[in-house]
């Protein structure tokens, strides 16, 4: 792990931004003038793994000129890709009415319940959906899971149009219970995401929806509350990176153990938190 900085423009995303997030998050960067926690990205390809909002609030709408990086081996195995699980709420008649609808227009099929595991990581299977009637799932073969996921996004427009809401969560035990549990009416279920996926993804310039990947990495770093100005007043890289190397030279990293909670946050792998001497 390394925490440096990198010319925005070398960055790549794999994961579309929410454009509400997007404007609150700059607000707040601008307001604080500095950024609270780096960018986390492979350090082979520059394709950014976890602060898509952050990268682009920067880049794209403050206009810096360096990205401070926590660059990570992402060939290590115990940096690992997890999915978000869709757990649809709302009224039931309204979703019968989305799952009648998808089984006839997307050709949905029937299987059992101890099927979903292997048939979703088949790649032959975009996704299923689980209710207190039973499995659906939509068969379609795929090399990319991209593929999928863009399929996926177009199931969840449609359940938000229905009136529904749709909630993301990480633990798909915590959504089976919700479901057996009569607190939400449908669980969507995707495919795995390769790291190799999301490496092709982000070198054609492609998008996964948001809400696709979410990366576990070995330790986690916060709060190095880095200057704004460290990223505009220097056109040189060097130069900058020596700004940063002070700054971080103030301080030192306190390491706390997996699922501390930090803010509204539980973080499932070490966290470095960064407090100033």
């Amino acid at each position: 792990m390394h925490i440096e900085l990198e010319h925005a423009h070398l960055l790549k995303i794999h994961e579309e931004t929410i454009p509400s997030l997007l404007s609150n998050l700059s607000d707040q960067i601008r307001r604080d003038n500095l950024l609270k926690n780096p960018v986390i990205v492979d350090s082979k390809t520059l394709t950014v793994l976890d602060g898509s909002h952050r990268f682009v609030a920067l880049k794209d709408l403050l206009k810096a000129s360096f990205i401070p990086i926590c660059a990570i081996d992402y060939d290590s195995p115990q940096v690992k890709v997890e999915v978000w699980y869709r757990l649809a709420c709302g009224d039931s008649q309204r979703t019968n009415e989305v799952l009648n609808y998808l089984a006839r227009n997307e050709k949905l099929e029937s299987i059992d319940l101890r099927q979903i595991g292997d048939l979703i990581k088949s790649r032959k299977v975009a996704f299923c959906i689980l209710s207190r009637d039973g499995v659906l799932a939509k068969f379609m073969e795929f090399n990319c899971s991209i593929e999928a996921y863009q399929k996926l996004k177009c199931i969840e427009h449609l359940i938000i149009q229905a009136g529904l809401s749709i909630q993301y969560l990480s633990d798909v035990r915590s959504a089976l219970q919700a479901i057996f549990g009569k607190q939400a009416t449908m669980l969507l279920i995707p495919p795995p995401i390769s790291k190799e996926d999301v490496r092709a993804v982000a070198l054609k310039g492609l998008l996964y929806p948001p809400k696709s990947t979410r990366h576990i990495i070995p330790s986690r770093p916060l709060y190095l509350n880095i200057p704004l100005s460290i990223l505009y007043s220097q056109s040189d890289k060097e130069k900058a990176s020596s700004l940063l190397m002070e700054h971080l030279s103030k301080g030192f990293f306190e390491r706390k153990p997996p699922y501390t909670k930090i803010e509204d946050r539980v973080y499932t792998e070490d966290v470095l938190v960064f407090k100033r001497y």
